[in-house]
């Protein structure tokens, strides 16, 4: 999957949920696509957050400011998240070899790299 500047194909309409990943209002809206999007900090990932937003997708960067995806994806499992974590990278010279070093810290959680 490959995302687009102003998209996700095929999450049109989609509820998104933003984990330390700072995207000003127009940006967002566009990602979402019609969709609802949320923002929340690393440390707003709990059990009861992730039960209010139980039909949306997730989505962090690989690498953040402040955190990385592993980070991200195991509060994600310690909060009981079973859903879509999209893990947004820039272009990868080996993103199947990435990909498989994030799903050893996935249980219950789909996870996704998406190249942009």
């Amino acid at each position: 999957m490959t995302l687009t500047p102003f998209g996700l194909s095929g999450m049109t309409g989609q509820e998104i949920v933003l984990v330390s990943v700072g995207l000003p209002g127009m940006v967002a809206s566009a990602l979402a696509k019609g969709g609802c999007i949320h923002q929340l900090g690393l440390a707003d990932v709990t059990h009861a957050q992730v039960q209010l937003l139980s039909g949306a997708v997730f989505a962090c960067p690989l690498m953040g400011d402040t955190t990385d995806a592993v980070v991200v994806l195991e509060a994600l499992e310690a909060a009981g998240f079973g859903g879509t974590l999209l893990v947004i990278a820039p272009p990868l010279p080996n993103p199947t070899m990435v990909e498989r070093e994030l799903r050893t810290a996935a249980q219950k959680v789909t996870l996704r790299l998406v190249s942009m």
